[in-house]
């Protein structure tokens, strides 16, 4: 194995409306020299995130209509197909995950399938809280 092969893995999770992809923008703009490839999943049959995402959209794979830790299962792993046949063309994998998702099931193919274990490698997994501090609620 290669070490232009490997390619480290995000997992962007968190509640409803708590950044995600506030976050995941501002994580782009501040490292503009790092290419990322990013897989958007969405609950709706509408991705209203993927169309935030503000850079990237060659390396921009939406998976909607479901979610990742249940029926979209195998489209996760078809999508990691793909992006490692294009492997060349990023740096890094962020898979940012609707709020519903459960993140252990999305993080289990990073740690456990010997495939996805050995060319995208686990990095981190980042968990948005959301925190309402207007005492008026």
């Amino acid at each position: 194995m290669q070490e232009k092969e490997i390619r480290p893995v995000t997992v962007l999770t968190g509640f409803l409306g708590s950044g995600k992809t506030t976050f995941l923008n501002t994580l782009m703009a501040k490292n503009p020299e790092k290419r990322y490839a990013i897989i958007e999943n969405e609950i709706g049959e509408i991705n209203v995130d993927g169309k935030l995402v503000s850079n990237n959209y060659d390396q921009l794979i939406e998976l909607q209509n479901g979610c990742l830790c249940c029926t979209l299962n195998d489209d996760l792993y078809g999508a990691l197909e793909i992006l490692h046949q294009q492997a060349t063309s990023f740096d890094e994998l962020i898979i940012e995950c609707t709020g519903l998702t459960l993140p252990a099931t999305i993080i289990e193919p990073f740690t456990v399938h010997p495939v996805f274990k050995k060319y995208f490698p686990l990095k981190r997994t980042i968990c948005m809280v959301y925190i309402n501090t207007d005492k008026a609620s």
